[in-house]
Order: structure tokens, then sequence, then C-alpha cells
């Protein structure tokens, strides 16, 4: 989970605090669990603001040259390249992170 300062605001109470009564919030629900939608739209719901279905942006963009999903195993980087293990990467991003319950890593980078 990212830790947010509290000067922050997140884009759905952004949204909630910015449009304007009547307007559509285009989202693409095929993204994100129901759950998420529960939580995060409660503030857009109670404003009266219609939340629409939109396709996926970046499926759109790639269309019929989007590469297939890998379906190789997942390897671990030795600890003599990558200059630490896993675990030992783990706990690092939890200290710096602060207490997280999941570290979902999606790019090397």
């Amino acid at each position: 989970m990212m830790k947010m300062e509290a000067k922050e605001i997140t884009w759905f109470n952004w949204v909630a605090e910015n449009a304007k009564e009547g307007d559509k919030i285009g989202f693409d629900f095929t993204q994100y669990p129901a759950s998420f939608f529960d939580i995060r739209f409660k503030a857009i719901k109670e404003k009266g603001f219609e939340v629409v279905s939109t396709p996926n942006f970046v499926d759109q963009v790639w269309g019929d040259l989007k590469p297939e999903r890998p379906t190789e195993l997942i390897k671990v980087y030795p600890a003599k390249k990558a200059g630490m293990n896993p675990f030992a990467k783990y706990v690092q991003m939890c200290e710096k992170l602060g207490a997280i319950d999941y570290l979902l890593v999606t790019a090397l980078d």
C-alpha cells in the first residue's frame, strides 16, 4: 500500500470534490474488483454523479499488436547478482514503506 501524506488527496476524492452535479464519471470496470467501487465511489454516488463503464484505453492503443501474457514460471534472480536475496529485499521495502500487508511488484525497475 502507498503511504499518503496528509496534504495529498486521492483521485476519487478529487473527482467527488471537482465534478459538477450531473457529470458522468468514466471508469474501466474490468480493471478493479466490485469492492473497489463500493468503497471508493461512495462520495461520488452521494453527490449524484453517474459512474459509467469505459473501454480500457491501453487495450485500444495496443489493438491487435498487444502481446500475449507471459506463461513462463517466475525466476528468482540470484542474490550474487541482485545484491541480496528476495526476502531481504522485501524486509527492506517494508522498513521503507512502513507497515504493509502485501507488496505487489509489477515491474523490475
